[in-house]
């Protein structure tokens, strides 16, 4: 056996340090004291090595998660992924998976190889909140009358940053508060999209009727 020294039992346990092929010695003595011998080859493979990054990992958002892993003189042939929030499994190679929390989740990932090798890793990933995005304007607006905006956007923890503005699907404004000038009566959509520090986005739209003005 590798080590050089020997196992005084019918099933010994050993752990090989190095892939590589290693011959293997045994003799079996009966209670009447005879023997037999015999020597096997055995073959070691390398392990794999489980590794994934996150993308996108946002609340209510798709996160992303590919799979890093490596192995030498062998293939990686099945992927199992634990997400860390009592939802179901994957085993595909690259996943994605939504969130419906925020906060650290432990996700894990454990591979194998087509010699029946395995590795598995545990990271704790934090899912960052999403931004829930509002925001108010002047009750009544005439024509001639300028639309007041202002975000009043929340979010669970971090900081909201970014805020575009996206009036009558034409007009961009950037800031946390815009002002619009209509030149039409009607009914006008106004969406407000608001990113977190960590990248985060969320969209909310509103109808906002312009009302003509009496002639006195």
């Amino acid at each position: 056996q590798a080590s050089g020294l020997p196992f005084l039992n019918n099933e010994p346990v050993y752990f090989y340090g190095a892939p590589g092929v290693y011959n293997v010695s045994f003799m079996a003595q009966s209670d009447s004291g005879c023997t037999s011998s015999d020597q096997l080859t055995v073959e070691v493979f390398h392990l794999p090595v489980a590794s994934f990054e996150a993308l996108n990992s946002c609340q209510y958002q798709t996160a992303e998660f590919i799979d890093l892993s490596t192995i030498v003189g062998a293939d990686i042939e099945r992927w199992a992924w634990d997400f860390g929030d009592a939802s179901d499994s994957a085993f595909t190679q690259d996943v994605e998976h939504d969130y419906q929390i925020n906060g650290f989740v432990p996700v894990s990932l454990r591979i194998w190889t087509d010699e029946g090798c395995y590795d598995d890793t545990i990271v704790q990933v934090e899912i960052f909140p999403t931004p829930v995005t509002e925001f108010n304007f002047s009750n009544r607006v005439c024509l001639g009358e300028a639309l007041e905006l202002e975000q009043q956007t929340t979010i669970a923890y971090g900081s909201v940053n970014d805020f575009t503005w996206l009036v009558a699907d034409s007009f961009e404004y950037i800031g946390p508060t815009a002002t619009h000038l209509f030149d039409e009566v009607g009914w006008y959509t106004v969406s407000l999209t608001s990113e977190s520090n960590q990248g985060c986005k969320s969209t909310i739209e509103k109808e906002v009727p312009v009302y003509e003005v009496p002639e006195a």
